[in-house]
């Protein structure tokens, strides 16, 4: 089962078959590659936020391509 959600222009996707379940894409690009990986929609959503207003620690998370 696959849910999807859209945050702050960001795709959140929970797939249970996956570790760690929620993936986040940036809906701006034309990629399948997650920039990050979490456990929770809700740490997903914190990442958004610190990620869009540059926080050091979501850009050092964010994952590379």
């Amino acid at each position: 089962m696959t849910e999807m959600h859209t945050y702050k222009g960001y795709k959140l996707t929970v797939r249970e078959s996956q570790q760690p379940p929620v993936a986040v894409f940036d809906t701006r690009w034309p990629r399948d590659a997650a920039l990050y990986r979490t456990d929770s929609l809700d740490s997903a959503k914190r990442w958004v936020d610190a990620y869009t207003k540059g926080s050091q620690w979501a850009v050092a998370a964010k994952l590379s391509a």
